[in-house]
């Protein structure tokens, strides 16, 4: 003789929430920067949990592929695993002044992340990342590149002085 389990859940499990979970926002403009830098400099999110008890971490590093994936982390996001706001993240490795921010919903979180994309330590190591990949920063300006087709020696360039290859005349 069988038992019907009785299903004690409700029909809506999940309360339906228009907030954009912070590992999502992240991993949208990991994406963007790739389209970018044509994906010279990338970014990756990479998820652990934290050493507080019920905190997930979320860390943005920039990638360069041709430097042999170098990875540097620009910056660390934590929440509760059981709710994504407040989110608090800083830049680890920054020299900016406010290195913590604490957004209490989405849109605090993404005024965070502009500042910290804009920032010109963030734009100094892509920058600095496109350049040892072979190609020129899209957030520098263009200088003029020096002239390297004729190299400058003092064995190539004309001298002034006397003349050494000619023969001493004697008087």
């Amino acid at each position: 003789m069988s038992t019907a389990i009785d299903d004690l859940w409700p029909v809506e499990i999940a309360s339906v929430t228009d907030e954009v979970p912070p590992v999502t926002i992240l991993k949208q403009q990991a994406s963007l920067l790739g389209q970018k830098t044509k994906n010279i400099v990338e970014a990756k999110v990479e998820t652990t949990l934290s050493d507080i008890e019920g905190v997930l971490r979320h860390t943005l590093y920039l990638v360069a592929p041709a430097l042999n994936f170098y990875r540097h982390p620009l910056l660390d996001v934590e929440h509760k695993v059981t709710s994504m706001y407040p989110a608090f993240f800083e830049m680890p490795r920054s020299d900016i002044k406010q290195k913590k921010f604490l957004a209490r919903d989405e849109q605090e979180f993404k005024d965070g992340l502009k500042r910290v994309f804009a920032d010109e330590e963030t734009k100094k190591v892509i920058g600095a990342l496109l350049a040892q990949s072979g190609q020129e920063s899209p957030f520098t300006k263009k200088r003029k590149s020096p002239d390297f087709t004729k190299p400058k020696s003092p064995f190539t360039e004309k001298r002034k002085g006397p003349d050494f290859t000619k023969p001493k005349s004697t008087k």
